[in-house]
């Protein structure tokens, strides 16, 4: 036999014992068959039936926490998957991630000492050559795709 710790209020599962092995266990608590116990393990049950000793899994969130994942997980992915920028008929997939704007900053030094053209490599894979002369288009372009992501 295995007992079950769980809230009171949101029947959550809050951690399993064994009276073979724990000497207190809290309250509230239900006892279970090990056949039962170890099917809510492998379904990685958080959630107990009190009254069919039964679990299950249950998603906790509050909708403003989902709300909240939700638009992390899309800006993540528009950061690192980019935009394209169309440069001399071709279209490049351009990421906007921290490592990204690095680069474009240690581009931007190369032109100011004199470089007439170079390759930026992003973080996606993405080589895009560029010259000095079509760098402040494309600077302003990057910039402000990078800062829409911190207003």
């Amino acid at each position: 036999m295995k007992t079950a710790h769980y809230n009171k209020e949101t029947k959550k599962l809050l951690g399993w014992y064994d009276k073979e092995i724990n000497n207190k266990i809290p309250t509230p608590n239900i006892e279970v068959t090990n056949e039962v116990w170890k099917l809510a393990i492998n379904e990685n049950a958080n959630y107990v039936d009190v009254a069919n000793k039964t679990f299950s899994v249950k998603d906790f969130r509050t909708a403003d926490e989902i709300e909240a994942e939700l638009l992390e997980a899309e800006i993540y992915n528009r950061k690192n998957n980019g935009e394209d920028y169309s440069l001399n008929g071709t279209d490049y997939k351009v990421p906007f991630t921290k490592n990204d704007g690095d680069a474009i900053m240690q581009v931007n030094a190369g032109f100011q000492i004199g470089l007439v053209e170079t390759k930026v490599h992003f973080s996606n894979g993405t080589i895009m050559p560029i010259k000095a002369t079509e760098f402040q288009e494309f600077a302003v372009w990057f910039v402000n795709k990078r800062n829409s992501f911190f207003i």
